[in-house]
C-alpha cells in the first residue's frame, strides 16, 4: 500500500478519535471507490472496533477538458482562477449544475455557452417580472377590474397548476440522487410557461401575485443551488463587481443616474431649439442606451415583447462588462453585414 494512503488513514483515524463519532458523509473522486475506500473502511473499522465507519460515500465524476480528462500530464489543466478570468462564478456554477455530479463533467466552450444562455434566459425573465411589478402602480389608466375574484381565468389556473407540478418535480429530482440538471430544466420550463402567460393577449389583467409567486420560487431554488447572491426576492441579486455598492451613500448611488438624465434632457432641449432632424434625436437616445446606461450597468430591453404594453420599456441592472460585450458583438455583426452588402454591390 502506498505511503500516502497509510498516512491518510492515520490522519483520519486520529481525527475520528478526537471527535469520537463516525463520518456521515465523505466526498471523493470516483476512481477512489476501489480499492482506496475499501481499504480505508476495513482498516478504520478494525481500528475503531465499529461496524460502520462512514454512512454515505459520494463519488464525483472526473472533470474533462474538451472531452479529455483534466490532467497535468496532458497539459490541459485549468485552475479556478484561470476559468474566472473568462467566465463569471455564476456561469461556472450553472455549468456544473447542468451536469450529473456522479458522472464525468465536461468543461468546454459548448457547456459554458449553454450555461451563459440559461443565465441570460433567467435574467430576461427576472427583468420582465420586475418591470411589470414596477409599472403596475404607474399606469396612466386605471387598472381594469378583474372578473369575479372567486373564478380565476383559465390562464391563471393553468400557470398555477404548472407551478405546483414543477415544485413536485424539483423536490423529486433533489431526492433522486441530487439531479440538479433536472432541477435547472424544470425551472426553465416553468419560466417558459410564465413568459407565455406574460405575453398572452387577454382583456383580463395579469395576476401579479401569481407572477411574483413563480419568480420567487425560481429565485428560491437558484439560491439553494448557490447561484443567487444576497437576499433579493426576485433575481440573481448584485453581481460580484457590484457587491460593494451597498456601502455607498444615497448621493453616490443616485448621482450618476441623475447626471445621465440631466445631460440627456439638455441634449434634447438643444436639439429642439436648433430644430434638428428626428434621426439626430434618435441617435441621442441610442448613445444614452449604449454608452451612458451601459457604463452604469443598466440594460434597456427595447425588444422585450413582455413589456411592450402601454409603450413601456423594460430595464434591469447588469454587469457593465457584459452589456458592453453584447454591444460590441452587435456592432461587429452590423459591420460584417455592411461589408457583405458592399461586396455584393461591387461584384454586381
Amino acid at each position: 500500500m502506498k505511503q500516502s494512503h497509510l498516512s491518510l488513514i492515520s490522519q483520519i483515524a486520529n481525527l475520528t478519535s478526537v471527535i469520537q463519532c463516525v463520518f456521515n458523509l465523505t466526498f471523493q473522486r470516483i476512481d477512489l471507490m476501489f480499492p482506496h475506500h475499501d481499504n480505508e473502511m476495513a482498516q478504520s473499522e478494525a481500528y475503531h472496533q465499529c461496524g460502520q465507519w462512514v454512512n454515505y460515500f459520494f463519488h464525483a465524476g472526473h472533470l474533462h477538458i474538451k472531452g479529455l480528462k483534466m490532467s497535468k500530464s496532458l497539459k490541459n489543466f485549468v485552475t479556478i482562477r484561470q476559468a474566472l478570468k473568462e467566465h463569471s462564478p455564476r456561469q461556472l456554477r450553472l455549468m456544473f449544475l447542468m451536469q450529473p455530479w456522479d458522472k464525468p463533467m465536461n468543461y468546454s466552450d459548448q457547456t459554458v455557452d449553454d450555461a451563459k444562455a440559461k443565465e441570460k434566459y433567467f435574467k430576461n425573465f427576472f427583468g420582465s417580472v420586475k418591470s411589470l411589478l414596477r409599472n403596475k402602480n404607474n399606469e396612466s389608466d386605471a387598472p381594469k377590474p378583474r372578473h369575479n375574484v372567486f373564478i380565476k381565468p383559465p390562464s391563471d389556473l393553468e400557470l398555477s397548476k404548472r407551478l405546483n407540478d414543477v415544485q413536485e418535480k424539483v423536490h423529486a429530482s433533489f431526492c433522486d440522487n441530487f439531479k440538479t440538471y433536472e432541477v435547472i430544466q424544470h425551472l426553465m420550463d416553468l419560466v417558459s410557461d410564465c413568459n407565455k402567460y406574460l405575453k398572452s393577449a387577454s382583456d383580463v389583467p395579469k395576476n401579479h401575485l401569481l407572477i411574483k409567486k413563480v419568480s420567487n420560487y425560481v429565485t428560491k431554488i437558484l439560491r439553494i443551488l448557490g447561484v443567487v447572491r444576497g437576499h433579493d426576492d426576485i433575481g440573481f441579486g448584485a453581481d460580484d463587481s457590484l457587491a460593494e455598492a451597498a456601502t455607498t451613500t444615497k448621493e453616490e448611488d443616485t448621482s450618476p443616474y441623475v447626471d445621465a438624465l440631466v445631460n440627456f434632457r439638455q441634449q434634447i432641449r438643444l436639439a429642439s431649439k436648433s430644430k434638428m432632424d428626428s434621426k439626430d434625436v434618435l441617435q441621442f437616445c441610442d448613445e444614452v442606451r449604449d454608452s451612458v446606461f451601459a457604463n452604469l450597468g443598466i440594460r434597456i430591453d427595447e425588444d422585450n415583447g413582455a413589456s411592450s404594453k402601454n409603450n413601456q420599456t423594460a430595464w434591469r441592472f447588469e454587469d457593465p462588462r457584459v452589456i458592453q460585450k453584447d454591444i460590441e458583438e452587435k456592432l461587429l455583426k452590423v459591420a460584417l453585414e455592411q461589408m457583405e452588402e458592399q461586396k455584393s454591390e461591387f461584384s454586381n
